[in-house]
């Protein structure tokens, strides 16, 4: 139970910020038992949460050796990448990850976004309803559809998505309802003259 012991003590450590003494904790709790999972997470949380994303990303390397079955390793890989920059390499952990659990809302949300960021609008419009298939309830991808559909000027679909987050008891920013305010009344006008 020694790897127990250096756990809780990386913990403390990493509380008080104490990013090396934390992170020699957790590797020698990994060394006494290399296969517990919640140990790599602990340490990649440590490097993530101080920006060391690229030994994160070793960490998680390893974990995943052990670990290949663990989607959240993948999704984890597919934000570090992100943060790195190399948004190929994170496209293919999100890819990943909705490879071993094809109901995984969040990766296809963050994968979305990667293709909207390169301009791939139409990709990451296909990837968002993707998810809403899955879960019409999931209301970060219909509010991410209502920005794009907004800025590719289709405000019925902008204004139906953003109804449909604030239906599901989501609130938006006023500064975006304040844009699509004048379609709404256009919207309004149209369905009265028909």
């Amino acid at each position: 139970n020694n790897y127990l012991f250096y756990n809780e003590l990386g913990r403390e450590y990493g509380n008080l910020n104490k990013i090396e003494e934390a992170a020699d904790c957790y590797r020698k709790a990994i060394a006494m038992n290399p296969r517990q999972y919640f140990l790599y997470n602990n340490l990649y949380k440590t490097y993530n949460s101080s920006g060391r994303y690229k030994e994160a990303i070793i960490v998680c390397q390893e974990a995943l050796k052990i670990f290949p079955q663990e989607k959240i390793i993948y999704y984890e890989l597919g934000e570090l990448f992100d943060k790195t920059g190399d948004r190929q390499a994170a496209i293919r952990y999100y890819s990943m990850a909705i490879d071993h659990d094809k109901k995984y809302l969040e990766a296809y949300n963050n994968l979305a976004a990667i293709y909207a960021d390169m301009g791939q609008v139409d990709k990451a419009i296909e990837i968002w309803n993707k998810a809403i298939a899955i879960n019409p309830s999931f209301a970060v991808a219909h509010f991410n559809l209502s920005v794009f559909y907004f800025g590719q000027k289709k405000y019925d679909l902008a204004l139906w998505h953003c109804e449909k987050v604030r239906r599901l008891g989501y609130q938006v920013d006023d500064k975006f309802l304040k844009l699509l305010a004048p379609y709404r009344q256009q919207m309004q006008r149209k369905a009265i003259n028909d």
